[in-house]
């Protein structure tokens, strides 16, 4: 072959759907961390001009600071979607996803739905934890209910409360004449003594 002459070298490459991704999975032992790995095969070309099998290329992707939402909705922007519905709120509760938290399971809260209360009035924070709930449910602990996570239904009448009592309708259609009528009779009670 002379100088002038060029041949070709082709060169067999594999396409991105030729990879795979795995689930995410945590490295025990190798860096402890939660990650993803994506793999790809690499080919080359036999002596024939054939394409053959020579190995494969991972590249492996830290999931520690990528937060994930194990709320129903998804919340926003969560990359890592697998996750999707295993909160675990109970029925009296609505998930709400936390931001900035990382690759953990609990990163939620479970605050109430309208029509209900969380239990305890005094609190600074009216939702219950997702971290204390999944601790709950992967210890078993059988010293606490479950229903210890449950928000607390208003009185009847009310679709908001802050605690159990009943609650003052206002502008009641029913209780204002009502309440006219006696401010009346109490002004007219008043003038005739």
């Amino acid at each position: 072959m002379s100088h002038g002459d060029e041949q070709a070298i082709t060169q067999p490459v594999a396409s991105l759907e030729d990879g795979h991704w795995t689930y995410p999975y945590y490295d025990c032992g190798g860096g402890n961390i939660w990650m993803v790995t994506y793999s790809a095969p690499i080919f080359g070309v036999n002596g024939s001009g054939k394409a053959i099998f020579r190995g494969v290329a991972t590249i492996d992707i830290e999931l520690t600071n990528v937060d994930i939402s194990q709320c129903d909705d998804g919340g926003e922007n969560h990359a890592v979607d697998i996750f999707r519905g295993t909160h675990k709120c109970p029925s009296s509760t609505k998930c709400v996803p936390l931001k900035n938290q990382g690759f953990q399971l609990g990163a939620y809260e479970c605050s109430c739905h309208q029509g209900y209360y969380f239990p305890n009035i005094s609190a600074t924070r009216k939702a219950f934890s997702g971290k204390d709930i999944e601790a709950h449910f992967s210890s078993l602990d059988v010293t606490m209910d479950s229903s210890t996570f449950e928000c607390l239904k208003c009185a009847d009448g009310c679709n908001m409360c802050t605690d159990g009592k009943a609650c003052v309708k206002s502008n009641s259609m029913i209780t204002r004449p009502i309440v006219y009528l006696m401010v009346v009779a109490m002004a007219t009670l008043s003038i005739t003594v």
